[in-house]
């Protein structure tokens, strides 16, 4: 396996060890690439980066604050064993609240975003297990 190749393989397992955690709290959804290509399509391309939708929608600063505390929450179950994952939390512009998750494990590295702006789904979502 090449260089890239192996590179790749890594952040796809790193991505892989996160979903289940995400899976634990209901309010949050797969969006985006990531949830398309892992769950509708046959992987035509792969997005290493996870993209969430904050499910429910209440009033912006309430949504801000719980978003944050959300993915606090995320962050120390993926630094706890068995995953134990270098985590680092960043600041919306402004510093309203965390919106986003840098996850690495020796050089793999994922990001986790979220925007508490774009909240709620159009259509219902769906659990995939």
């Amino acid at each position: 396996m090449s260089t890239w190749d192996r590179r790749y393989a890594d952040r796809v397992q790193l991505l892989v060890d996160i979903l289940p955690m995400l899976g634990r709290d209901p309010r949050f959804a797969l969006k985006g690439g990531t949830a398309i290509n892992l769950f509708e399509h046959d992987l035509p391309r792969l997005s290493v980066d996870i993209d969430l939708a904050w499910l429910p929608v209440h009033d912006f600063n309430q949504d801000s604050a719980l978003i944050a505390d959300s993915l606090e929450t995320l962050a120390g179950l993926l630094r706890a064993p068995p995953l134990r994952l270098q985590v680092q939390l960043s600041r919306s512009r402004g510093g309203r609240g965390i919106t986003r998750l840098v996850v690495s494990r020796d050089r793999a590295r994922v990001q986790i975003e979220t925007s508490p702006v774009m909240r709620g789904t159009v259509q219902p979502g769906s659990r995939i297990r």
